[in-house]
């Protein structure tokens, strides 16, 4: 894969998708050249092929019926789960993991960010369509996502004690 990490792109639960993680990064400089030469990598192999990604919300007109599964046994297990909720997922997004050592600093944070949230989904609209039609809303995704048993607002905590009870009991 010339100098790109073979774990860092791969399908997603649907074939169709890519995946692409950056590697653990120290600042926001960093993940953006990581993010920069992964993408730059997709671009140059999916070109060889005469095809192009795009970057959607979710896909401008295929089928979710359509789709291949990704043969992986956390795919499985989630399809096995949540069956056709889970094969409707011809949704695309993004997410950042932060790792924070301070406790109560990272419950801080997801208090205050979940406040952020609907701002940063606002400001996130791009997927008006969905299986060729313009659903007449800004964000379409979030109308698939919602699907899922585990999506949403987290619950807020008001410390890490908090937190730490509730997986006691």
């Amino acid at each position: 894969m010339q100098g790109i990490a073979r774990h860092q792109v791969s399908n997603e639960l649907l074939r169709s998708q890519i995946e692409i993680g950056t590697k653990v990064c120290k600042n926001i400089q960093e993940a953006r050249q990581d993010l920069a030469k992964l993408r730059k990598h997709v671009i140059e192999v999916t070109g060889q092929h005469g095809i192009a990604p795009i970057a959607c919300s979710t896909h401008p007109f295929s089928r979710w019926s359509e789709q291949e599964l990704t043969p992986k046994d956390r795919y499985e297990l989630l399809t096995t789960e949540v069956q056709a909720v889970a094969r409707r997922m011809v949704i695309c997004g993004m997410h950042v993991h932060v790792g924070i050592s301070d406790d109560e600093l990272r419950i801080d944070l997801m208090s205050q960010l979940t406040y952020l949230l609907p701002h940063l989904l606002a400001l996130s609209c791009s997927s008006p369509f969905w299986h060729g039609e313009d659903t007449g809303l800004k964000s379409y995704r979030l109308t698939i996502f919602d699907n899922l048993p585990r999506t949403g607002l987290p619950a807020e905590f008001q410390s890490y004690a908090a937190i730490s009870d509730i997986y006691k009991s």
